[in-house]
């Protein structure tokens, strides 16, 4: 039988190692490199692995003096094995570098994303659901929120009212709310 401690340590490794690699990968992965490069790609084969952004949407507005494109209504952006579904998906471009762009020229300067209205990011086998997913390119800080947004992958999920993830300090916080605790399941 394991001592207690041994057992304690390997709970605090499982659960450190699981939000240290699991989440920030399935997050940068799917939010960053999916949507980050969303800026209206062509849709292709399904089989082109070349890395495009695929987005399908009922609607498309896009106010340029503003350097914002939104996609309205049943909108689905995949890129290779990622998926992003919402009610609205909004790319904010650095409103400069939109006015002096030129014709054909691609834009870069994403500043920030936002998805809006039962939002689920899938990417191998994780799942996040949340209301509202909200993510910062120049402070490399994604926000999940909304009433019981969820993470889960192999049995392990958390629910939460607001997931914050800072990139460049590999550190994720999660929060409650007055109502509702956080809570998690871990799968041994």
């Amino acid at each position: 039988m394991k001592p207690r401690w041994m057992t304690i340590l390997h709970y605090r490794f499982a659960r450190r190692h699981f939000w240290t690699a699991t989440l920030p990968a399935f997050i940068l992965l799917a939010v960053v490199n999916g949507a980050a490069a969303v800026a209206a790609a062509p849709e292709t084969d399904k089989n082109d692995k070349t890395g495009q952004i695929r987005i399908t949407a009922d609607k498309l507005v896009a106010l340029v003096d503003a350097g914002e494109i939104e996609f309205i209504g049943n909108v689905r952006a995949t890129r290779d094995e990622s998926v992003i579904t919402s009610d609205r998906l909004k790319i904010i471009y650095d409103p400069a570098t939109v006015k002096n762009a030129k014709p054909g020229s691609k834009i870069s300067s994403i500043k920030e994303i936002i998805a809006n209205g039962h939002v689920r990011i899938e990417t191998d086998n994780i799942i996040a659901k949340t209301d509202k997913a909200d993510y910062s390119i120049k402070s490399e800080v994604l926000v999940l929120e909304g009433e019981n947004s969820s993470v889960t992958q192999d049995g392990h999920s958390i629910t939460a009212a607001k997931f914050t993830l800072y990139r460049s300090e590999g550190k994720i916080a999660v929060e409650s709310t007055d109502k509702e605790r956080v809570k998690a399941i871990l799968q041994p």
